[in-house]
């Protein structure tokens, strides 16, 4: 499939208060589909489009009470992913939206043509067991579930807190 899921010929168009929607559509806030299909490719992970099979899923956030239909979602799989987000964002005067586990009680992780950075695949963990006490770091897609089975596993004895 590639980098980029969804045909060129998809648009979704929604203004909205405080920033700009992200159109799709050549005439819209993106110079070029040439420029969209670079970033694409640029992506260690996939950026989805609306019309993309992989949408439906990708879109979706743990609240059902907020339907949100982001303009693009990119599915980071490296901190570089998530900095040529921001830049595209930042070029264009996008809105975005940050989305990790997807659990935001007031659906503020999703929102109408926002370019939405999802970070559900960055789910590195690590203990170091420095002194005077171990250290663990997890990425922003990791739940809770899955640092306890990790500490449980990796750090016998210890508890992680959060």
């Amino acid at each position: 499939m590639g980098p980029f899921a969804g045909n060129a010929d998809s648009a979704a168009t929604v203004r909205i208060r405080g920033g700009r929607g992200l159109n799709l559509r050549r005439d819209g806030c993106l110079e070029t589909e040439q420029e969209l299909s670079a970033f694409g490719s640029s992506l260690d992970g996939n950026a989805v489009r609306p019309t993309s099979p992989l949408y439906p899923n990708a879109s979706l956030i743990n609240n059902r009470r907020f339907v949100e239909r982001p303009g693009l979602i990119v599915q980071a799989l490296s901190e570089a992913d998530v900095a040529r987000s921001l830049g595209l964002a930042n070029r264009h005067d996008i809105r975005v939206s940050i989305i990790s586990t997807g659990h935001d009680y007031d659906g503020r992780n999703s929102g109408n043509g926002t370019l939405q950075i999802s970070l559900r695949n960055l789910r590195h963990l690590n203990v170091s067991f420095g002194s005077p006490t171990p250290v663990l770091t997890a990425g922003p897609g990791c739940t809770w579930g899955q640092v306890f089975e990790f500490v449980n596993q990796e750090a016998p004895g210890w508890v992680a807190l959060g």
